[in-house]
């Protein structure tokens, strides 16, 4: 036995009754040969069994075969191929949508969530000069001051100007250090 599957007989009768309707001897002779098998036309009932298995495919999806039947060319019989390829240019259904209504306490949450991360977001970017602003060593100083004097780096003049004005620098040499124990500046 074919484990296809297969359009329940009644689903093809309607389909050949449908189609001898539109396009009367046109369609059904096709497949009579004038055979009769227990009263049966022996070409017609093969056909029926042909079409039930090209067709089994859309025992699920009764709807494309009902489109298939609304768009066949009214000039000419579809042969079960054409027929086939009508059902697959069916519209697909569309799944219905179920609508989420956000409750107060999910929007809240969201809400929480949000500013958490733009509080994350908009963090103030770590000064990768830091140490430069921040001597806490006359090493560290000495470094800033080398790169002021040679001009590599503009920046580092105005961190230089920044610390002389600030009273951390005398002249060349560093007068307060940084403490990041005690987050603030101690005599050197």
């Amino acid at each position: 036995m074919d484990a296809r599957l297969t359009l329940p007989r009644s689903w093809v009768e309607r389909i050949f009754n449908r189609l001898h309707g539109v396009y009367g001897s046109q369609f059904s002779g096709k497949y009579h040969q004038g055979v009769l098998v227990n009263g049966v036309d022996a070409g017609l009932e093969n056909a029926m069994q042909v079409w039930a298995e090209e067709l089994g495919g859309f025992s699920d999806h009764p709807e494309a075969i009902g489109y298939a039947l609304d768009n066949i060319d009214p000039k000419f019989p579809p042969s079960s191929k054409e027929f086939l390829a009508l059902c697959r240019r069916a519209p697909k259904k569309q799944a219905p949508m179920v609508e989420h209504k956000i409750s107060p306490e999910e929007l809240a949450r969201g809400l929480e969530k949000l500013q958490q991360t733009q509080k994350v977001v908009s963090k103030p970017k770590e000064d990768m000069l830091d140490w430069a602003r921040k001597p806490r060593s006359a090493i560290a100083f000495a470094a800033v001051y080398e790169l002021a004097v040679r001009d590599e780096e503009s920046q580092f003049i105005d961190i230089l100007d920044d610390l002389r004005n600030a009273g951390h620098v005398d002249g060349a040499q560093l007068v307060n250090r940084w403490d990041y124990a005690a987050n603030g500046w101690v005599r050197a």
